[in-house]
């Protein structure tokens, strides 16, 4: 499964400010999240591992770029922010199963 990305503006080229984008000037016209979202699309299914040495899956990495980034938004916003909160659910009861075991062999010793 992967959450689909797509530029928050229209593509242009375009004068700097249409559509509410004001980060033209440097994109030739073009609005930044045109790259980014084909960055983003780019990455493989939602549970796969960003990078091997990174804790984070490319899912993580998107749900990032569509919180913080002005310029990117979720193809299917709705379905997107379910996936980002089940993500969140699961990686918190992973860390408290972890704790529940460490002090599980605590008590144990």
């Amino acid at each position: 499964m992967k959450t689909l990305v797509t530029a928050k503006h229209a593509a242009g080229p375009a004068a700097n400010g249409y559509d509410g984008c004001y980060a033209r000037v440097g994109c030739a016209g073009r609005c930044p999240g045109l790259e980014v979202a084909a960055w983003l699309n780019s990455l493989g299914d939602d549970d796969a591992p960003y990078r091997s040495w990174m804790q984070l899956t490319n899912g993580e990495v998107r749900d990032n770029y569509i919180r913080w980034h002005q310029h990117v938004v979720a193809v299917e916003p709705e379905r997107a922010r379910l996936i980002e909160a089940r993500r969140r659910t699961e990686r918190s009861l992973q860390t408290i199963c972890q704790q529940l075991e460490q002090l599980d062999a605590q008590v144990t010793r």
